[in-house]
């Protein structure tokens, strides 16, 4: 049987847990059967000190016999949920695996190796992991599957355990997998250099995991409030623009941070047009560098014949798109 799903990532507070919440919802209401697959063990209910050693590394074998003696056969019946999430899970490795707080607690480990130790259990213990969520997956043959990972950057750029994760879970479930990654709009859109490095992290991201991707801006509703105007003005704009304007935005009363318009930001074409809009210019690190050379001011680093050579395979490609 073939399985569909989304593997969702993003920075911390970028909109994750809401993102599934509203995706399950709409899922369902277009009638499929969707189920949240919870892999962030820092997403657990404030528990006491009992609860939290009962998370700890001999859970999975205890969660196994329970399974098999209280729910075989009922698959997500819910009666084993983490209360704090917005959505229904059919695997929550909180309550079924392992927890983050008891990790620290016991490891004397900070939050983000402490994260590191939880994912690699995680993947040490795949194999029953998966076999659990067989068994439940069992009332729900057809499921529509999103996997809820942790935010935190080190995961997918220092280490491979999230890789390793999804692709044994494509082989093991037969799993048609596209990876969802959120980008915080409200604060990359006010950024220039922000949204620079979101789109390094996207893009370091994509290669790592070796999956389908598809980068989606989240909080879109909150732009009114820092930017100050919607997103309907935005598309009002677009559509009403030609080809020659698509860079350009026009900001009636001069108070919008953004350089240009919203779909330059979506298209991420000629991101070298950022640069006259970074707080510093590239040549003023070179200036300060060790080696203290003389830099011509009147440099311009456009007639660099490496900077022509890059521009004209990038307007030979069949993916560029001309903006002026």
């Amino acid at each position: 049987m073939v399985l569909y799903g989304q593997l969702i990532i993003g920075a911390p507070g970028s909109g994750k847990t809401t993102y599934c919440d509203g995706m399950q919802q709409y899922l369902r209401l277009l009638g499929r059967d969707c189920w949240v697959v919870n892999l962030d063990p820092a997403n657990e209910v404030p528990s006491s000190v009992s609860d939290a050693e009962g998370a700890s590394a001999d859970n999975i074998n205890t969660n196994e016999k329970s399974e098999e003696n209280n729910h075989e056969g009922d698959g997500a019946d819910g009666d084993n949920t983490n209360t704090q999430l917005p959505y229904e899970t059919i695997l929550d490795v909180c309550q079924d695996v392992i927890s983050l707080d008891a990790v620290m607690t016991e490891l004397q480990l900070g939050p983000n190796g402490g994260l590191i130790y939880c994912m690699e259990y995680i993947e040490h213990h795949l194999g029953q992991v998966m076999k659990s969520l067989k068994e439940r997956l069992k009332s729900s043959p057809n499921a529509y599957l999103l996997f809820d990972l942790p935010g935190q950057i080190e995961l997918t750029a220092h280490s491979s355990v999230v890789s390793r994760i999804a692709q044994r879970l494509v082989r093991e479930f037969d799993l048609r997998l596209v990876c969802v990654q959120l980008v915080d709009a409200a604060i990359c859109l006010t950024d220039v250099s922000k949204f620079i490095g979101a789109a390094l992290v996207c893009t370091s991201s994509m290669m790592r995991l070796e999956l389908p991707c598809v980068n989606l801006l989240s909080k879109m509703d909150l732009l009114q409030s820092s930017v100050g105007f919607s997103s309907l003005e935005m598309s009002t704009k677009q559509n009403d623009s030609d080809d020659e304007s698509d860079c350009e935005y026009d900001d009636e009363f001069g108070t919008s941070p953004l350089p240009f318009n919203l779909e330059f930001f979506t298209q991420c074409h000629d991101l070298h047009r950022l640069v006259d809009y970074l707080d510093s210019s590239p040549m003023d690190f070179v200036a300060n560098a060790s080696n203290k050379e003389e830099i011509d001011p009147q440099f311009d680093y456009t007639e660099d014949e490496e900077y022509q050579s890059a521009q004209r395979r990038t307007r030979s490609s069949i993916f560029y798109r001309k903006y002026r």
